[in-house]
């Protein structure tokens, strides 16, 4: 059956649920090993990375990783996250390819993924109908006067 594809999950919402994500990903050619492994950088550094701030910058705002990530990155051909260290390369030396959790990627250095033959997609559109069943709901809501109704109740 061949080597598992590791794939590395850096951002965790409550009620991820690991074995379902496998189940999905049934139809993959090779076995799927999933590994939680947090790693999560401050909207600082994210913003700084976007800006292009000097590396010693970027240094200073970089978390420490823990060993469970560490190993992760090492292992890892596919990521889902929203941060990525700054020595991706050299931490994740099997890695082709980063899931953003988002529609932003300013975080990331697409120039340089990519002639680091590592494939970045976003996550940009997932949220295009929830978003737009919220919208709808709050004119409803404005326009019908559902809260002055509920406080007549």
């Amino acid at each position: 059956m061949g080597e598992p594809l590791v794939v590395g999950v850096l951002y965790v919402l409550p009620g991820f649920d690991n074995e379902l994500v496998v189940r999905r990903l049934g139809g993959c050619p090779r076995p799927v090993e999933l590994v939680v492994a947090p790693y999560e950088e401050s909207h600082a550094l994210r913003t700084a990375k976007g800006q292009g701030a000097p590396e010693a910058e970027l240094r200073a705002l970089t978390p420490p990783m823990s060993d469970e990530a560490r190993v992760m990155f090492t292992r890892a051909e596919v990521v889902l996250t929203l941060d990525v260290p700054l020595d991706l390369r050299q931490v994740a030396p099997n890695l082709r390819w980063i899931q953003a959790l988002g529609a932003g990627i300013a975080q990331f250095n697409p120039r340089r993924l990519r002639e680091d033959g590592i494939i970045l997609t976003t996550a940009a559109g997932v949220t295009a109908v929830p978003i737009a069943e919220f919208v709808m709901g709050r004119i409803l809501e404005v326009w019908k006067h559902t809260r002055r109704l509920e406080q007549l109740q």
